[in-house]
């Protein structure tokens, strides 16, 4: 279970804290970046930025750490199982927070898509929780992944809303920092309906 909402104020030293995935962009998308990555001072050690994508359809509010965000936006025809799109946030060490969207055309509803497309996330050295995410309390799918030779602990949050499925991952989630920004964003996400 995520624990509760809390507010904590970051500091400088935890810049170095996560390696990860380089979240590169697939053939054929495209890249847009909102440069975020002022370095982190006294005086915005607490402040918070909202940051939305309005191609993506989500927005959540960021702890001032110096994280850069890009998003990536691909092949909207491709089949269900292709994601459409990607929000990637990263410090000078690498991604710490990746967030994909795909369209669920088939309207399968959250267990039913993550069942159909996402089970693979769910390996046997995992476990599986519920939770509730954002402003909108919207039911939520909790995996956590142990630390492997190949791979960081994770935690991915799986949501669904409006047609939509978003997958929220947390590269390392043994890392305390990499948890608080984890936490802030599932706090504060918000789906944004398309119109």
């Amino acid at each position: 279970m995520l624990r509760p909402r809390t507010r904590i104020v970051l500091a400088a030293s935890a810049l170095w804290w996560i390696g990860g995935c380089d979240g590169r962009a697939e053939d054929g998308a495209t890249k847009d970046k909102a440069a975020l990555d002022a370095p982190l001072s006294a005086a915005s050690a607490g402040a918070k930025r909202t940051v939305s994508d309005a191609a993506a359809g989500l927005s959540f509010v960021l702890p001032e750490l110096g994280l850069e965000v890009s998003a990536e936006h691909y092949d909207a025809s491709a089949p269900p199982q292709k994601i459409k799109h990607s929000v990637v946030l990263s410090s000078v060490a690498g991604t710490v927070l990746r967030i994909d969207v795909w369209d669920d055309p088939e309207r399968l509803g959250l267990r039913a898509w993550f069942d159909k497309y996402l089970s693979f996330t769910s390996l046997s050295a995992s476990t599986l929780d519920r939770t509730s995410v954002g402003l909108q309390q919207l039911p939520a799918i909790v995996v956590d992944q142990l630390r492997s030779p190949q791979s960081q602990a994770r935690r991915i949050v799986v949501l669904e809303h409006a047609g939509r499925v978003f997958r929220i991952t947390c590269l390392n989630s043994e890392d305390e920092t990499a948890r608080q920004v984890l936490q802030e964003v599932l706090d504060s996400f918000e789906p944004q309906v398309r119109p």
